[in-house]
């Protein structure tokens, strides 16, 4: 299980890098554009949620794994 999820952190991550790299160049594209600015907003929002939630279940189906290998 906890290889499953790092072979997926190692795909979602960078995918994650090439989001917010967009979200700045959106940012700096908007040149005051508010309809700009929220789109950029919100991809750099849920990059880093995306990025959250893939470190989160990393880290969960590590410590499971961890775990049945103590029991």
């Amino acid at each position: 299980m906890a290889r499953i999820a790092q072979i997926v952190a190692q795909i979602a991550l960078p995918l994650v890098v090439v989001f917010i790299i967009y979200s700045g160049f959106l940012f700096v594209s908007a040149r005051g554009n508010e309809e700009q600015l929220e789109k950029a907003k919100s991809t750099f929002f849920w990059a880093v949620i995306g990025a959250i939630l893939v470190v989160g279940a990393y880290a969960i189906a590590t410590a499971i794994e961890n775990f049945a290998k103590q029991l």
